[in-house]
């Protein structure tokens, strides 16, 4: 018995004082991170301010891929761009979602696959939670907690005590700011940079199989049903992407259980996976990436597949989807 009771006394006790000796690094000034947390909180200051607007979200491919200020000023529908970086994770980033949802609004998740795996480790994730956001520890139970932080890397735990103690940061590892307007849109991508040769590496490198979660798929519907208590819904759409990027057949179970399941549990999943594949003169900088003129024929195309579904009424602003 007393095996037993030390034993989770020397599991529980250096658990709760590593979680209660977190929260010295909140607010660490790690310059990177910095601007990522300003973005976000721009993005939900815009979000707060418009009432039954569609919220678009996910990662860069979501940012640079869809123009929120086109969808409210050309297609009347008030629209916010809440999407950021790939590396916060499925899971932080329908947290921070949440803050935003209102009554009538209509939730767009265009998720990067790797979005549908088994969450990893990410120094992004891990400096926006440890620094500027530990309101997301706060909403995890004790031992999801735990697990978080015991995944965090060495390096980004050294990284943050020195922002925060020695205000002492890497300015090689400072991203540069994004620009965006006032609707959270991206609007540093007006024109391809890269070349033919870069491109053909991005296709070549990137071709990989994915794994669904279900994890990934609970979180959704969780999301999905969090929503609805607030008089919300939930789409999911697929990535923007690189032709030539994507193994589609290598991937067809993947891709396919993806609608089917989100489906059956009462998510509906808009277009397909062919849809949205963008040609090398549409990249930026990315496989995800596409530039200025992209984004607004991908705007274009999910306001009308959303119609189509009967979720956005284009006929009242002189609309149809021929034009």
């Amino acid at each position: 018995m007393w095996h037993f009771t030390g034993f989770v006394i020397g599991l529980v006790v250096p658990g709760m004082v590593v979680v209660m000796g977190v929260s010295a690094l909140s607010g660490a000034p790690v310059a990177g991170g910095q601007a990522l947390s300003e973005s976000l909180n721009q993005k939900l200051a815009f979000a707060f301010a418009k009432h039954q607007k569609l919220i678009l979200l996910g990662g860069s491919s979501v940012r640079y891929g869809y123009s929120a200020k086109y969808i409210e000023e050309t297609l009347g529908i008030p629209a916010v761009n809440l999407a950021t970086n790939l590396g916060l994770g499925r899971k932080y980033l329908l947290y921070y979602a949440r803050h935003a949802v209102r009554n009538g609004d209509l939730v767009v998740l265009p998720f990067e696959y790797q979005l549908y795996e088994k969450e990893k480790p990410d120094t992004v994730k891990s400096i926006q939670v440890l620094a500027f956001d530990q309101g997301f520890l706060s909403s995890m139970k004790f031992l999801e907690r735990l697990d978080f932080l015991v995944h965090v890397e060495v390096l980004d735990w050294v990284r943050l005590a020195l922002a925060k103690f020695l205000l002492v940061d890497s300015p090689e590892r400072r991203p540069s700011n994004s620009l965006l307007n006032e609707w959270g849109d991206e609007t540093h991508n007006p024109r391809s940079l890269a070349r033919p040769e870069r491109v053909k590496a991005l296709q070549n490198a990137f071709r990989r199989s994915f794994k669904l979660d279900t994890q990934a798929i609970e979180d959704i519907v969780e999301f999905g049903n969090f929503a609805l208590e607030r008089g919300a819904r939930v789409i999911v759409a697929y990535p923007n992407m690189l032709r030539g990027a994507l193994d589609i057949e290598g991937n067809a179970a993947f891709l396919r259980d993806i609608k089917i399941i989100l489906e059956s549990k009462g998510i509906p999943v808009i277009g397909t996976p062919e849809s949205v594949l963008f040609n090398e003169s549409e990249i930026f900088d990315s496989i995800y990436h596409v530039n200025n003129e992209w984004q607004i024929i991908g705007s274009l195309r999910l306001v009308r597949g959303l119609e189509e579904m009967g979720l956005l009424h284009m006929q009242a602003l002189g609309l149809t989807a021929g034009d």
